[in-house]
């Protein structure tokens, strides 16, 4: 019994021990649950997500001038390639026929502008003859009858005239636009009939941009309010005249038309139309999802804090809805993965600039 008492405290600081070091191994696994991340202010990653679609320069004009009279071609005032100005001549049809008609249509009008002059003067002394008794109403009815008579032949020979002298004008091809030319259709010598093609040319100074919105990209495209066109290293803004309405079935897209800023570019050449949302995003690879909640991990007084974004889609740029709610904050980077809600962590490095375009880093749907 002596035996007994005398080894009971070493009995039980025994069975204490173990008891003892698990509660200090619990203190340095918690100690140690400071994860270490780096950081970076929302300012350093926000940036505005572009789409893009394939797009091409159009000229708004591109015409065969035609003859407007059946004639052989006597001159090309123009080659291929030169520049030219509205109403220059770019061609001419023989004409000799047509002069001929006017200068028949002129001298008929000439007599029946003397003959109507005539009738006036005639009309005129039958007045004062009337007054005086000399003749009676009814020669005065026949005199006035025959200057509206007179009017009247007058009147229709000078729309023939004016049709002679249309027929001359239309011996010259005019160009009714400032252009270029780019294909010469008919030769010198040639017969041509009324409407057949000259000279084809293409407008300069009046084109716009054509580009094919993917379907999945039109709400995108209507939000935003920058759009550039990217061609052979040169950017070009733009205006967004019209999504056309129409649905393309082969290729799911939409066609839409924009106009130039500024300086526009050649017409013909292809590029990229990109445009830009008007509201900052962050890079779609901070996104994390914790049970059925995604969103982002801020820094947080060494406590990482999870911030839901219910909008945002995996795989797709953050949309902040408010920046001014973000500005400031610090967003976690590396080591995000595996973190939780107020899990406390040890943060370096910090970055700032300002919020930027991102461009061509996400591509339409169609490629």
């Amino acid at each position: 019994m002596k035996i007994f008492s005398r080894h009971l405290p070493l009995t039980f600081w025994l069975l204490a021990l173990p008891m003892t070091q698990i509660s200090a191994e619990d203190e340095v696994s918690q100690n140690a649950a400071a994860v270490g991340v780096t950081s970076s202010k929302v300012e350093a990653l926000a940036f505005y997500p572009s789409r893009n679609a394939p797009a091409q320069v159009q000229a708004l004009n591109r015409s065969q001038i035609p003859a407007q009279i059946g004639a052989v071609v006597e001159s090309l005032e123009k080659r291929v390639g030169d520049r030219f100005s509205a109403g220059e001549v770019l061609a001419k049809l023989d004409c000799k026929d047509k002069k001929l008609e006017l200068s028949n249509q002129t001298a008929q009008y000439a007599r029946l502008l003397e003959n109507l002059e005539f009738e006036r003067r005639q009309y005129v002394r039958g007045k004062q003859l009337a007054k005086q008794k000399t003749i009676g109403e009814a020669e005065l009815d026949r005199l006035n009858t025959n200057v509206r008579i007179a009017e009247s032949q007058f009147e229709s020979q000078s729309a023939i005239k004016k049709s002679a002298e249309i027929g001359v004008e239309r011996c010259q091809i005019i160009a009714p636009y400032k252009g270029v030319v780019v294909t010469r259709v008919a030769n010198v010598g040639e017969m041509v009939a009324m409407g057949n093609p000259i000279v084809e040319v293409v407008e300069l100074d009046n084109s716009e941009v054509s580009a094919f919105v993917a379907l999945t990209d039109v709400e995108s495209f209507n939000a935003s309010n920058n759009f550039e066109l990217v061609s052979n290293g040169n950017r070009y803004s733009l205006r967004n005249r019209v999504l056309l309405p129409v649905v393309n079935h082969t290729s799911r897209t939409r066609e839409a038309r924009l106009e130039f800023d500024s300086t526009a570019s050649l017409v013909g050449v292809a590029g990229r139309l990109y445009w830009f949302s008007p509201f900052y995003h962050l890079p779609a690879n901070l996104l994390q999802r914790r049970g059925d909640k995604v969103g982002v991990f801020v820094l947080d007084d060494n406590q990482a804090a999870f911030i839901e974004t219910p909008t945002a889609q995996e795989g797709r740029p953050i949309l902040l809805n408010d920046f001014e709610q973000w500005r400031g904050k610090l967003l976690i980077v590396d080591g995000r993965h595996g973190l939780v809600d107020g899990q406390r962590v040890s943060a370096e490095g910090i970055t700032s600039r300002q919020p930027k375009k991102q461009t061509g880093s996400i591509k339409s749907g169609n490629n």
